[in-house]
């Protein structure tokens, strides 16, 4: 799984996150690169038939990329509203 501990747990505090929350917290402050990561990483899930194989992703992989989208630390609304967008 990828998701980790972080931390004593209390009432108000999910008991998991994501492995790359801390990056996804680094670019939260501007809306451009947080949607830009978004949206590369939804890329890893196209199954194009002009991309080679050897560039799509394994299952295990797109289900740690999906744990971490899952997981991120979201705190507006937008950001989980902006996936749904791209994945429609």
């Amino acid at each position: 799984m990828t998701k980790v501990p972080i931390g004593p747990m209390n009432s108000h505090q999910l008991p998991y996150c994501s492995v790359n929350h801390f990056l996804y917290s680094l670019i939260r402050s501007s809306r451009v690169y947080r949607r830009g990561l978004i949206t590369q990483l939804l890329k890893m899930f196209d199954n194009d038939a002009s991309i080679s194989s050897s560039t799509s992703l394994t299952l295990d992989e797109q289900l740690f990329v999906a744990d971490n989208l899952a997981y991120f630390p979201y705190q507006v609304q937008d950001e989980p509203l902006f996936i749904i967008e791209q994945i429609d």
